[in-house]
């Protein structure tokens, strides 16, 4: 795990790629949904939540759901 330091651009990097992913998935989802620019909100918070479902290489495997909760995410509400 890697910490970021604010005002280090270096250091930045892996907050800026996070946000990021966010805004590129959130804008996705508006787009493929024909959903107007209103609804960013819903759709960046979908975007969150997908995201913490989903296995990353920094937990070894893990998805934050699973690290939070202890148990591994069901898809079943996606």
């Amino acid at each position: 795990m890697s910490l970021s330091y604010p005002h280090t651009s270096e250091q930045n990097k892996v907050a800026e790629r996070k946000h990021r992913h966010i805004v590129e998935t959130g804008l996705t989802i508006l787009a493929q949904s024909n959903l107007p620019m209103g609804y960013w909100g819903y759709a960046f918070y979908s975007s969150i939540h997908i995201t913490n479902y989903l296995p990353t290489q920094v937990l070894k495997g893990q998805s934050f759901y699973q690290v939070f909760y202890g148990r591994e995410p069901t898809y079943d509400n996606l």
